[in-house]
């Protein structure tokens, strides 16, 4: 990568932070002061998110694309390989470190997290071009798939 190419898109890197992950820690703060007063179950709330509203982004992300069959499957099959070799990465390291068969599977687990929420679909998008969000739609949800198949099978 060359630095012209870095330096061109540090501005939308920056505006994606700003604008994707500057709001998540506000509401971490918010939720770090007003939870205990409010008792909320943290547990209940992240439930909710990934059997509900990851879900419902994902079918209404996937109903509205508008991309060749062709392309997203050459997308999909792209993440899969790539997938699959940061977990295989990941075991050898485990296996290599000598750790317990729980430890490997947390290896596992960090090496195929690309970070599935909201930041790394802005990032795909500042990669690939704002005229594509479908594409980097698809790459956001074709990632969400495999890591939770992923966290299932290590689970």
């Amino acid at each position: 990568m060359s630095s012209f190419i870095f330096m061109e898109n540090i501005g939308g890197i920056f505006l994606v932070f700003l604008n994707v992950v500057t709001p998540v820690f506000i509401l971490v703060v918010i939720g770090y002061f007003v939870g205990p007063r409010l008792k909320i179950d943290a547990r209940s709330l992240s439930r909710t998110a990934y059997f509900v509203f990851i879900p419902a982004f994902v079918f209404n992300i996937i109903s509205e694309a508008k991309i060749d069959s062709e392309l997203a499957l050459q997308m999909l099959s792209f993440i899969l390989v790539a997938q699959i070799a940061v977990a295989l990465l990941g075991f050898l390291v485990g296996k290599a470190l000598r750790q317990s068969r729980e430890i490997t599977a947390a290896f596992v687990l960090i090496a195929t997290f690309g970070n599935v929420g909201k930041f790394w679909s802005a990032v795909n998008c500042v990669s690939i071009g704002r005229d594509s969000p479908d594409l980097c739609h698809c790459l956001f949800c074709g990632d969400c798939i495999y890591f939770f198949c992923n966290l299932c099978w290590c689970g």
